[in-house]
């Protein structure tokens, strides 16, 4: 499986929003099993239609984060191939520590905008 982690996904709108969102597409196109952990959610969107699960967090950050890591730890041990975040935002404490610890895969990083 792919876990990706993501704090900007569908249907927002925005470049990392339609990068994000194509990507796991493809990968779950391709084949690949995909799993999507993505902040925020839209009371008019649904998830429905993908063919691969997304679980949106919607809390305050702080316990967001908790609850998207405790979400993460349960993918990572059932197995994860490869993680992929979309900026360094996505892999800080608790998730960052948990996904290196755990995840004997790759870990795929993205930079955009204001990162370079």
């Amino acid at each position: 499986m792919i876990l990706i982690l993501t704090q900007c996904f569908p249907p927002r709108l925005g470049g990392i929003e339609t990068l994000m969102g194509g990507l796991a597409d493809a990968l779950a196109a391709s084949g690949r099993s995909v799993h999507v952990l993505a902040d925020g959610a839209d009371p008019e969107a649904s998830d429905a239609g993908r063919a691969y699960p997304v679980a949106r967090f919607t809390s305050p950050k702080l316990v967001r984060r908790r609850f998207k890591a405790a979400a993460a730890r349960s993918l990572l041990d059932a197995g994860v191939e490869a993680v992929i975040a979309d900026s360094w935002k996505s892999l800080q404490p608790p998730l960052g520590p948990l996904v290196r610890r755990q995840s004997p895969g790759r870990i795929l990083c993205l930079a955009h905008g204001m990162e370079f």
